[in-house]
């Protein structure tokens, strides 16, 4: 039996996958088998691919994802969110400041408040919506740090729509379904930045 490649030299072995015979400068000897080039590098490929495959197929450690969610959850805290807690400041001092107006002018002594005109009616009205707002969005950012689940009717008073629940790739945002009643155009908070968001 004559080398496939070679025809004037004698073949010593046959390729184990394609069969064909082979001369010793043709013959590739591994630790199991006899192969020719061209099948020597389809194995190597096919070794390849069973090994990606089987990484693949390998459940990811539970200690590995808990690391991975704590690096983010470390990431988000470190982020620089002085502008959305001088909001949400703002918006509590707005809060106590009708809170206490409320007390002083609920007695049998109290004094009627000044008169209002109907644009600062509205705007202590969009502030009072607001504030309240935030305090159902400061209860999502702690479920967000928790890792626990957002309930899916959760609404701001000043909307009868729930808060809308997006999960992306690698992020989970919660936003308010009409931020413009607020005077704003995006209200929102995700798990990579637990810090209400409010863009004007």
């Amino acid at each position: 039996m004559k080398c496939q490649n070679h025809p004037n030299a004698t073949a010593i072995e046959k390729c184990a996958r394609c069969d064909i015979p082979l001369c010793g400068m043709c013959a590739t000897f591994t630790d199991s088998e006899v192969l020719c080039e061209p099948c020597v590098e389809i194995r190597e490929n096919e070794k390849a691919v069973a090994a990606q495959t089987k990484k693949l197929e390998q459940p990811e450690p539970e200690s590995i994802a808990q690391e991975y969610d704590e690096e983010i959850l470390k990431a988000a805290q470190k982020k620089d969110s002085i502008g959305p807690v001088l909001q949400i400041l703002t918006i509590a001092a707005c809060a106590v400041i009708l809170i206490v107006r409320a007390v002083f002018f609920s007695g049998p002594d109290a004094q009627p408040p000044p008169t209002t005109s109907p644009e600062e009616a509205a705007q202590l009205q969009t502030l009072t919506l607001l504030a309240q707002c935030m305090f159902v969005f400061q209860g999502v950012s702690e479920a967000l740090i928790a890792g626990t689940a957002i309930d899916p009717l959760t609404a701001c008073p000043d909307s009868p729509a729930p808060l809308v629940i997006r999960q992306t790739e690698d992020d989970l945002i919660v936003s308010h379904p009409r931020p413009e009643n607020l005077g704003y155009s995006e209200i929102s908070i995700s798990r990579s930045n637990p810090v209400p968001r409010l863009i004007e």
